[in-house]
C-alpha cells in the first residue's frame, strides 16, 4: 500500500465513521470511543506494516551474529508474521534469520 492508498483509506474510514454516529445519535460517548478504537487499530496496523517495511523486509541483517550466544545467524527465507500492539495489528512478511548453535530466531526489525 502506498501513501495514497493509505490517505484514501483513512479517508473511508472518516466518512464511515461519521455515518455510524449520524445513525447512532443517542451514542455514548464510550460508544463513540469503542467505534472509534476498533476502526482507527485497523487503520494503525496498516501503518504500522508500511512503516516496518519502509526500509526493506530484513533479508540481510548488518549484524549477522547472534545476540542470544553470538553464534552466526542464517537467512532462512521469508516468513509471516502477525504483530500484535496496542496501537494496531500488523501482519509482516520479513526475512527470517536462524542461530544453529543455540536455536534462536531473529525477525528483523527486532
Amino acid at each position: 500500500m502506498n501513501k495514497t492508498e493509505f490517505m484514501k483509506q483513512a479517508e473511508t474510514l472518516y466518512e464511515e465513521l461519521r455515518a455510524w454516529r449520524a445513525a447512532h445519535d443517542e451514542a455514548s460517548f464510550d460508544e463513540i470511543a469503542e467505534q472509534v478504537t476498533g476502526q482507527r487499530q485497523k487503520l494503525m496496523g496498516e501503518l504500522l506494516r508500511m512503516l516496518a517495511e519502509q526500509n526493506g523486509q530484513g533479508e540481510m541483517l548488518e549484524e549477522r551474529n547472534c545476540a542470544a550466544c553470538g553464534g552466526v545467524l542464517h537467512y532462512k527465507g521469508k516468513k509471516q508474521r502477525e504483530v500484535l500492539h496496542p496501537e494496531g495489528t500488523a501482519a509482516l512478511e520479513r526475512g527470517y534469520h536462524h542461530c544453529d548453535e543455540c536455536g534462536h530466531g531473529v525477525f528483523p526489525p527486532g
